[in-house]
């Protein structure tokens, strides 16, 4: 796509594909810029606007998402349906609209391919989401199961296989270590598999060898609020609680509505002997889950609003 640009900088159809391929890989900002350049040169405005319904939808801002659920089943064959269900599966998983997800879904991987055949990429692609919607659900096992499909299927998924690293940090971290191992080797997304190598050394009990690799991620990452979480997670587990403070109220300030941190925060100033200014954030961090509780109710049962 970035060779036709340079060919036909100012071509609007160009400019769409361009659009399309920045919203698919997730870079919205680009496909806004895309769209808006594609407008001006006078790319056909159905085709502006759609894009521009699709980045709503794959943001889960759409108001009316069953009207395309609606779109794709009348028109199973119009290549639009394929990607108006891949948005209304990213928009759901982004919003926490399982129903709106898990139907996108069975339409991308039943209707949809009797009228366009699944490549072996989409296949695998309907794997991880399947995981997603599953670990959105709480069900951990299906979500791993079906990331270790993914993989299988798919080896040179590098994505998939740093996804299904994530989720086994805390049930097999030694098994996530060697996923992880295989990425590092690829230097794929090295600042991600290194923080998730330091979450399975911590699983591991192996705190040496996560301090050296988180440190070595602070310096790289000054003002990352993960990596100084993490930092001050690790001090937390030696029971460094003086140590921990700094790194826990840098990743707050970035981050003030953050529950884990403030988790964190609560639990280094117990250890620190602050009882009142723990409690404080104590009553923060039950305060944020009663706010999602309220959000994740909305969603599940909109009737009831």
């Amino acid at each position: 796509m970035k060779q036709s640009l340079r060919v036909w900088p100012g071509s609007p159809e160009v400019l769409i594909l361009s659009a399309q391929a920045a919203r698919r890989g997730g870079n919205l900002d680009d496909a806004r810029r895309f769209i808006a350049a594609a407008k001006s040169a006078g790319a056909a405005e159905e085709a502006v606007e759609f894009e521009r319904e699709l980045i709503l939808l794959q943001t889960g801002e759409h108001p009316r998402p069953d009207y395309y659920l609606q779109v794709c089943e009348r028109h199973p064959a119009a290549p639009e349906s394929r990607l108006i269900a891949e948005a209304l599966i990213l928009g759901g998983l982004a919003k926490l609209d399982l129903a709106t997800a898990h139907q996108g879904l069975e339409l991308w991987q039943s209707q949809l391919q009797e009228a366009i055949p699944l490549s072996a990429t989409d296949r695998v692609q309907g794997m991880i989401w399947r995981g997603e919607v599953a670990l959105r659900t709480g069900d951990v096992d299906t979500a791993i199961a079906r990331l270790q499909e993914a993989v299988q299927a798919d080896p040179e998924h590098d994505q998939a296989r740093l996804r299904l690293a994530e989720l086994l940090v805390r049930p097999a971290p030694r098994e996530a270590l060697a996923q992880l191992e295989f990425l590092s080797a690829k230097r794929f997304d090295e600042r991600r598999v290194s923080l998730t190598q330091v979450r399975a050394l911590r699983a591991l009990g192996e705190h040496e060898r996560a301090v050296a690799k988180i440190d070595s991620l602070a310096l790289q990452f000054a003002d990352d609020q993960e990596i100084l979480l993490e930092r001050g997670l690790v001090a937390l587990d030696l029971l460094a609680a003086d140590e921990a403070l700094p790194w826990l109220r840098k990743a707050e300030r970035l981050s003030p509505e953050r529950r884990d941190v403030n988790l964190a925060l609560a639990r280094a100033l117990t250890l620190a002997g602050q009882h009142d200014e723990a409690a404080r954030y104590r009553e923060k961090v039950a305060s944020l889950d009663a706010d999602l509780l309220k959000r994740t109710e909305a969603v599940l049962n909109p009737q009831r609003q």
